[in-house]
């Protein structure tokens, strides 16, 4: 599976559009299907200003479950506040 990041500047926009579009974005996405061998991860990277991006990502339940979730936000979240990351066993131990 590969993840399509699609970029988005709305550099000139007002915060109205910018919601608006953020609808449109999230309506559309949710009409795509996921054919067998589909895109299973799609993500949105919006630029809302020099300074500031709205994420948009899409992930099908086939690939994750609310214990693996609970995991990559916490990760996440360290990561981006550049905290070391605890160490993970391999996927062949579970």
């Amino acid at each position: 599976t590969t993840a399509l990041l699609n970029h988005f500047d709305l550099l000139e926009t007002t915060e109205q559009s910018v919601n608006s579009f953020m609808d449109e974005l999230i309506r559309n996405d949710r009409l795509r299907p996921v054919p067998l061998g589909g895109d299973f991860i799609r993500l949105a990277l919006i630029k809302v200003t020099d300074k500031w991006y709205k994420f948009l990502w899409v992930i099908h339940h086939a690939l994750t479950d609310a214990w693996c979730m609970d995991k990559f936000f916490t990760d996440l979240v360290k990561a981006y506040h550049n905290e070391a990351l605890p160490p993970r066993p391999s996927y062949n131990h579970y």
